[in-house]
């Protein structure tokens, strides 16, 4: 491995793009599932995070970051979103600063590997917009159409999330 990016000899440069997204999404997953810095729970029926929650201006009480996002489905995200999983709101991070305590490994694993990651795409042009799955980040296919608001799909996301 060179700077997190794995170099074999006979991968076509496509595929070590695709193979680094991919084993880079799984990853932060991981630990994200392990720090849940967001806190998706329903709350009097009504979807709620860590921003929602702390007043922040950006988060709509009733609504995600992934709210009206076309790949949000009742059971929620359908496709691998490097860029959804690399961005934090300005409330989940302050959470995740306030966990840092009880989480003396995993903070700082998490945003070495944002940071590491962030760095290595930009270096071999590896895109990783939110709302576009790996397919459309790695073909440069940019999604225009307009974003619902989804109440009913947040609330859904936030009851999975919750059991």
């Amino acid at each position: 491995m060179e700077n997190g990016f794995m170099i074999e000899l006979g991968i076509a440069p496509a595929e070590r793009k695709k193979q680094y997204y991919a084993q880079q999404y799984r990853s932060i997953s991981a630990l994200l599932r392990t720090i849940d810095p967001c806190e998706v729970r329903t709350v009097g029926g009504v979807p709620q995070c860590t921003g929602n929650r702390a007043g922040d201006a950006d988060a709509d009480v009733g609504t995600l970051c992934c709210t009206g996002c076309h790949h949000l489905s009742a059971k929620g995200c359908r496709v691998k979103s490097l860029g959804c999983k690399m961005w934090l709101c300005t409330a989940a991070f302050k959470n995740l600063l306030d966990k840092y305590p009880q989480l003396p490994t995993e903070v700082p694993q998490l945003l070495k590997e944002i940071q590491e990651t962030n760095r290595t795409c930009q270096f071999y042009d590896i895109p990783f917009r939110s709302r576009h799955s790996m397919e459309e980040n790695l073909a440069g296919t940019l999604y225009k159409e307009g974003f619902k608001a989804s109440k009913e799909g947040a609330t859904l996301l936030a009851n999975n999330s919750a059991s």
